[in-house]
């Protein structure tokens, strides 16, 4: 009988341990909800979210901006016919609409630009098309001595694309016994960003020739197309050829624009 009544008595505890732990249960989950609701307001609510909008608007970040009013507006659609909110975002849309206009005539600029001083020629035997400048690209050092520095673009007909470059050196003074050989083996491209490119410039993409006009040496070689594109966004260039003799200049107008200009057409092809 005790142990009958001992038993009773055990399960009376676990009962009022099952109703307690059931009742802290419940009241864990309603803090947990709370919490969670708090979290979201400080993380996603409507004020929160208008002021790094509006920080990112001012900012410039016009796509973030946006991309942070439409999920304000997801979150809390009655926020859409707030005279606030709505002002935010017609400011952020006027201001994509005016930059993506800017854009749009820049583009139309360049390609106009590109078109006038770029010229195309299409190789059938080589089933390549060549994007040349049209521009002069020699630098004059004397009344006799020329540098060229030429970038130029191939396109595969199957769609692929490299770059070449062409440097030449010239002495043009008639007299052979006062012409002076550099023997070049190799150009350094170097931009004001810091870009560093050389160009190994041996046989048998180098060649030389005198005439009666003068001497030439000159060469044509791949380029590495990220270098080059970064080396393309200097505002100064400068160049080095390396010989027996070595020669170092700032690349004029017309041979920066020529790079600038053959940048942006491999980056649109």
């Amino acid at each position: 009988m005790n142990n009958k009544r001992y038993f009773l008595f055990l399960i009376f505890i676990f009962l009022i341990s099952g109703c307690v732990s059931k009742s802290k249960y419940e009241e864990l989950k309603k803090e947990n909800e709370r919490l969670k609701a708090q979290i979201e307001e400080l993380k996603f609510g409507p004020q929160k979210m208008f002021n790094e909008a509006k920080a990112l608007l001012e900012e410039k970040k016009l796509d973030e901006s946006l991309k942070k009013m439409n999920l304000l507006f997801q979150k809390h659609p009655d926020k859409k016919v707030d005279s606030k909110y709505k002002k935010l975002y017609s400011s952020i849309k006027s201001k994509i609409k005016q930059r993506d206009k800017r854009l749009e005539i820049k583009k139309k600029n360049l390609k106009r630009r590109l078109n006038k001083y770029i010229n195309v020629k299409y190789d059938e035997m080589q089933q390549v098309t060549w994007y040349e400048t049209k521009r002069n690209t020699y630098k004059k050092i004397n009344d006799y001595q020329r540098f060229m520095v030429e970038p130029y673009i191939g396109k595969n007909d199957n769609g692929s694309k490299f770059l070449r470059i062409r440097t030449r050196y010239i002495d043009e003074r008639s007299d052979y016994h006062d012409t002076k050989w550099i023997f070049y083996q190799k150009v350094q491209l170097l931009g004001d960003n810091g870009t560093n490119i050389y160009i190994i410039t041996e046989y048998p993409e180098k060649k030389s020739d005198n005439d009666s006009y003068g001497l030439t040496e000159w060469s044509d070689n791949l380029l590495n197309a990220d270098l080059f594109l970064k080396l393309a966004e200097s505002k100064i260039i400068k160049a080095k050829f390396y010989g027996k003799y070595s020669y170092e200049f700032k690349l004029n107008r017309n041979q920066l624009n020529a790079i600038k200009e053959i940048a942006e057409k491999y980056k649109n092809l």
